[in-house]
């Protein structure tokens, strides 16, 4: 497994990008309708802290110079799987992540879990995030820090920032959706629903607008995507799709997408 593994990092270093999302992710990201891996991490980073200029550079710099992070997955961890891995990131510099995963019968349904295994090495300092990069906010869950920050808003922004907040309190009181708040180190906060089972959104609340989040919908809520589409209609529903101050038929559309995300379709 180990040496399938650096098998693997050994073929992709000296590859490009285009070599990368073209000829390995190419059928993998054709089928979830993406173009790039961006696409990829904006299904799944919602906070605007993607910087695509910061990640182009980085990942190109990561192919040439082989630097991965190595990732093992298997239902159980030997001592000497264990002593191995932590003797190739001390010695070879590699960064591996050894994780196991257990099932669980809760029920009728079966669960697994997956938990990370330390081997004991030495800590290295962890490097400086990368020029340019931007500083992550932090999630608070409920909607309190956002009211707060809608507070701060001059009359003419508060006013429909207030009218979404009500909105998401609305899909709370449901129990179709579950809010959690992003503070910016800059100021300003943004406010996601998160569908039910899930940390992530179908949209995202700033001010008075609305972020889509195609692959949530495809995934959650995909008989509603016609709707959703023909009340956003000319612009089509595409991932990160800003629509500003959404009218009455677009809240109604994305509430019977979050219906239907919560009732499992």
């Amino acid at each position: 497994m180990v040496a399938q593994v650096l098998t693997y990092a050994a073929y992709l270093r000296g590859l490009s990008r285009e070599a990368l999302e073209a000829d390995i992710l190419g059928a993998y990201l054709a089928a979830h309708q993406w173009t790039a891996i961006d696409d990829a991490l904006l299904s799944v980073v919602q906070d605007g802290s993607h910087d695509s200029v910061v990640f182009d550079a980085g990942l190109r710099a990561s192919l040439a110079d082989g630097r991965f992070r190595l990732v093992l997955v298997l239902d159980d961890a030997p001592p000497e799987l264990v002593r191995l891995v932590g003797y190739l990131e001390e010695v070879a510099g590699f960064t591996i992540d050894l994780v196991t995963v257990s099932p669980y019968e809760v029920g009728a349904e079966r669960l697994l879990v997956p938990q990370r295994v330390d081997s004991e090495r030495i800590t290295e300092p962890e490097p400086p995030a990368p020029a340019g990069s931007r500083p992550r906010g932090r999630y608070v869950w409920g909607t309190g820090d956002y009211e707060a920050y809608v507070e701060t808003l001059t009359p003419d922004r508060a006013a429909p920032a207030r009218r979404m907040l009500e909105w998401v309190k609305g899909l709370e009181t449901r129990g179709w959706a579950r809010s959690r708040t992003l503070i910016s180190p800059k100021g300003p906060a943004t406010l996601l629903p998160c569908v039910a089972g899930e940390d992530v959104g179908l949209v995202t609340v700033w001010s008075g607008d609305l972020w889509f989040w195609r692959s949530v919908f495809d995934r959650r809520a995909p008989l509603s995507i016609a709707r959703v589409e023909a009340a956003i209609a000319p612009l089509p529903l595409t991932q990160a799709r800003v629509v500003k101050t959404p009218g009455d038929d677009v809240l109604a559309a994305v509430t019977a997408a979050y219906e239907e995300a919560a009732s499992g379709g």
